[in-house]
């Protein structure tokens, strides 16, 4: 399964409910893959993954540190940070012998291990069309046609960016391969009026809703992986999808 979790804008949390996610799955003994294509790569930088495979690759250099194994759980950098991801697109474009070999370690590294989740971050407001998603899905795809791909849409209770979020779902699966699965209220100050914003939101597309509150710790958060903790409502969602149970977890 492949779930790619997307929202409207930065600084709603993300990265975080994807580490803490992929983080969860692994703790329960799943071999987890996850694919940091964030341009401000801030997952990577909690896990100290200081390379991206595609500038290395760009630059014409050997494909190393890149990634790191932290028990079942592998995180990966994509791309290089801002403009650099455009300039090593580029280049990867340009040449062709690049291009076969980013295809090449790709596919090495997506079949590393026998991966059952694929977690996947993404910068705000992609698309199909977003070169972020582009270059990366279309080797996935080619490599694994059956795997399911999911969303999990992440907004707040700001009634601004709960117009926008339901306008970004419907532009968004009216275009995309894959379906929906959850939708997470983040930094809520309110549980009813996230709970409220999760039900004008929501529809038979989507498996899960969550509702997670304002916590400063996670607001805050820079330290290492191993110390991010897992909110309860987080453990919660990953039971949901494991069972494919329709629910809303507040």
């Amino acid at each position: 399964m492949r779930i790619s979790f997307v929202g409207i804008k930065g600084g709603i949390g993300k990265s975080i409910m994807a580490l803490m996610t992929a983080k969860e799955l692994s703790n329960r003994g799943y071999n987890v893959l996850f694919l940091d294509r964030d341009l401000f790569s801030f997952a990577s930088q909690i896990a100290k993954v200081g390379n991206s495979l595609f500038s290395q690759i760009a630059k014409g250099e050997e494909p190393k540190n890149y990634f790191i194994d932290i028990g079942n759980l592998t995180i990966v950098r994509l791309f290089g940070e801002g403009i650099i991801f455009y300039k090593d697109v580029e280049e990867i474009h340009r040449d062709s012998k690049k291009r076969d070999i980013l295809e090449k370690i790709y596919e090495e590294l997506v079949k590393r291990k026998d991966y059952k989740f694929f977690i996947v971050d993404n910068p705000p407001y992609v698309t199909m069309k977003s070169e972020v998603v582009e270059h990366e899905l279309t080797m996935f795809t080619k490599l694994f046609p059956n795997v399911e791909i999911y969303r999990v849409y992440l907004t707040t209770d700001l009634v601004e960016d709960t117009e926008t979020t339901k306008k970004y779902i419907n532009e968004l699966e009216s275009t995309s391969i894959g379906k929906p699965l959850g939708l997470i209220v983040n930094m809520s100050t309110n549980k009813e009026r996230g709970i409220n914003v999760l039900r004008s939101l929501l529809d038979d597309r989507f498996l899960v809703g969550v509702v997670i509150p304002f916590i400063d710790e996670l607001y805050q958060f820079n330290g290492r992986l191993e110390d991010l903790p897992i909110v309860p409502q987080i453990k919660e969602f990953v039971n949901a999808i494991l069972n494919k149970e329709r629910k809303i977890i507040s």
